[in-house]
């Protein structure tokens, strides 16, 4: 009953905070790389990769509010005005930073692993593929989301499933 989702609904809430908060993370990290004593193209790595998660953030909260008020720099104190931006708007946003994501983040096979050489959970190519694909089905832009879940399924990083795995192997 989507009249019982108010501001002080607990699921509303946990959402919603957890957005914003990841939202505003990546936004003091997009703003401080820049400064940061390294080459143009790991600040370009650093920026697709906040960028990318600030995407999921938007989307999430897209897909469940609509149009929300969007937050593109750091905020340091209590703010209470927010306006709510168009929902348009807030689409536009989240295609700009995963075609960036996309064209700044390494493939699946090229994701940096820690010292154990175990891959970090952290974004590449195909994830903001993925992300741009749901968006662009999301504001009915099926041509776009096709040739994005193309670009994944033919990639050849990826396949189905063939065996039975687990406890029923």
């Amino acid at each position: 009953n989507y009249e019982n989702l108010t501001a002080t609904d607990p699921g509303v809430l946990f959402v919603w905070k957890w957005a914003y908060n990841l939202i505003n993370n990546c936004n003091n990290v997009i703003s401080k790389v820049d400064g940061a004593p390294m080459g143009q193209a790991n600040k370009n790595y650093l920026k697709a990769e906040a960028g990318y998660y600030r995407a999921v953030a938007y989307n999430t909260l897209a897909t469940l509010f609509g149009g929300v008020p969007l937050v593109t720099a750091p905020l340091t104190g209590p703010k209470t005005d927010f306006v709510k931006a168009p929902l348009a708007e807030v689409n536009n946003f989240i295609i700009a930073d995963l075609t960036f994501a996309k064209a700044n983040l390494p493939g699946i096979n090229n994701v940096k692993s820690n010292t154990r050489g175990r891959m970090f959970a952290r974004p590449n190519k195909s994830m903001a593929s993925q992300l741009l694909a749901e968006t662009y089905l999301r504001t009915g832009q099926n041509n776009l989301a096709e040739a994005e879940a193309d670009a994944v399924i033919n990639s050849g990083d990826f396949s189905l499933t063939t065996a039975r795995y687990g406890v029923k192997a």
